[in-house]
């Protein structure tokens, strides 16, 4: 075997030994702290919750919502991010059990999903709420989650897959350099 192919065939090994041994580069985000914490039971209707991760977060792939103990949305505000820390406004008027569930893509490309519940031990009860008529939850129409959930698939796949196009580019283009060089020189010395 000849120098330049004995040198594509050692970079193509040593790509592909990367390509399947390859660990992320970093670890996926993950929830530090919470206000108000998971399990927490709270004697008055917390505000805001704010919740803290282990990387910055990107406001566009983050997805939050609050769900009351029937599984129905709760309408609040949009929620705000400032580096790790998500802040979501709450206007909770009904005594239960809330669930806070969150989505955001790591910067490693990965789909991070968790979620914290807490209740509430004043307020209304929500037979209450259904005699006077109001609902304690709001509801968001089926296509809007599905919408907001293929969305966040999309994002997560493009991210992590961009990474290894990137990664297989590079590679090649430093095979090719490499092989060019070779042949370069071994033509250079022919008479």
């Amino acid at each position: 075997m000849t120098k330049p192919r004995l040198i594509l065939a050692a970079l193509a090994a040593a790509f592909a030994f990367v390509l399947v041994t390859a660990t992320p580069a970093s670890a996926h985000a993950r929830l530090l702290s919470s206000d108000p914490k998971d399990g927490a039971a709270l004697a008055t209707a917390p505000k805001q919750a704010v919740l803290e991760f282990s990387e910055r977060l990107d406001a566009k792939s983050t997805q939050i919502a609050v769900t009351d103990s029937s599984g129905g949305v709760v309408p609040s505000s949009p929620f705000t991010v400032d580096g790790q820390k998500l802040t979501q406004p709450l206007s909770l008027t009904v005594a239960g059990t809330y669930t806070i569930g969150y989505r955001l893509v790591s910067e490693d490309g990965h789909r991070v999903d968790g979620k914290l519940t807490f209740s509430v031990q004043t307020g209304t009860t929500p037979s209450e709420a259904a005699s006077a008529g109001t609902s304690p939850s709001g509801t968001v129409p089926s296509p809007l989650k599905s919408e907001v959930k293929s969305t966040a698939d999309q994002i997560a796949e493009t991210s992590g897959t961009t990474i290894w196009w990137i990664a297989g580019a590079v590679a090649l283009a430093v095979g090719l350099f490499v092989a060019v060089s070779a042949m370069r020189k071994r033509n250079a010395r022919r008479p």
